[in-house]
């Protein structure tokens, strides 16, 4: 009999299996700040208001250290990019020699938009142009950093031996050399429409993406890193911040929400037709969303789907395989 992984609060940070199905409050991994945080915050509260599942996040400092919560049943759902996802299930990349295999997808959300911002007064116009800058590196508690700087960098035809690598922790250590006085580096990654976009462009007097090569090679290069990945363009849009003056190319790759494999399908069935029936006021949540498309929730990515969200997609008839 499947079990179902409670989170009994966030304040003790404990779960319980329990053996009942219903009004239980359930957790989602997540970071404390970024992207992801918007992605699980906003998931948390609609499936909170449209089902009788109680759901509330969870924090942690990195995807890298509730994936391994999940995968054990210390927390019922999760929130990644399919790259992580994709190396987690595998025991791949990031998580090589170390397979999550209790991992179950529960839908495909969006397209991740990321690219490298620089101030607007760099003069940084192109990867190349990256060549001998101070870059950050290490990130020894977020790694994927790490890759999506190696992916941005492979696009141009570079990798790190070809930059001044400045040693940061993780995300916020990122953003800190990048906005500090004049900028102990000249580019931070980040995902379009994120709210920590729009504070890095209001600290320093304005921030452009910058445009990757979208060829056929540049994007056998990126994904070298971001397995999935693709190279496509991020119309011009005056209200966000990166991308006010013109559109550019940046890298996409879809983001996810995943559970244990233990979950009741009861529950899993809740939450993917929570996001399904809600899918528009998700949509309006946050920019993040701009992509989310209902029919792509179900998207063959490689990885089993749990059980509950495979019987509601079938229900409703998009389930095609």
């Amino acid at each position: 009999m499947r079990r179902l992984i409670a989170l009994i609060t966030v304040l003790v940070a404990s779960t319980l299996w329990l053996g009942v199905a219903s009004a239980q409050v359930i957790g989602i991994g997540t970071q404390g700040r970024g992207a992801t945080a918007q992605v699980a915050a906003g998931i948390a509260r609609i499936v909170s208001l449209y089902s009788d599942v109680n759901m509330r996040t969870q924090t942690v400092a990195s995807t890298a250290q509730y994936l391994p919560m999940v995968n054990s049943g210390k927390l019922a759902f999760g929130v990644s990019n399919i790259a992580q996802l994709t190396y987690a299930y595998h025991g791949t990349g990031l998580s090589k020699g170390k397979p999550h295999k209790n991992l179950r997808l529960i839908a495909g959300l969006f397209s991740f938009r990321n690219g490298l911002i620089v101030r607007q007064s760099s003069g940084i116009e192109s990867i190349a142009n990256l060549k001998g800058k101070r870059l950050s590196a290490g990130f020894s508690s977020t790694p994927l950093a790490r890759y999506l700087h190696s992916a941005m960098l492979a696009t141009g035809g570079l990798t790190y031996d070809d930059v001044i690598k400045v040693p940061v922790a993780n995300w916020p250590g990122m953003y800190n050399a990048f906005w500090e006085g004049d900028g102990r580096v000249v580019a931070a990654t980040g995902v379009v429409g994120a709210g920590i976009i729009e504070r890095a462009d209001s600290k320093v007097g304005g921030v452009n993406f910058v445009s990757l090569a979208h060829t056929p090679e540049a994007v056998k290069a990126a994904r070298k890193y971001i397995p999935t990945a693709d190279i496509k363009l991020v119309p011009q849009n005056s209200k966000i911040a990166g991308i006010r003056d013109k559109g550019v190319y940046v890298l996409h790759f879809s983001y996810t929400a995943w559970a244990n494999k233990d979950v009741y399908d009861e529950v899993a069935y809740k939450v993917a037709k929570a996001m399904y029936d809600n899918g528009k006021e998700l949509s309006q949540s946050s920019p993040l969303w701009n992509s989310f498309s209902r029919e792509q929730m179900p998207r063959d990515f490689g990885i089993p789907f749990h059980p509950g969200a495979k019987k509601f997609f079938q229900e409703m008839n998009i389930w095609k395989r």
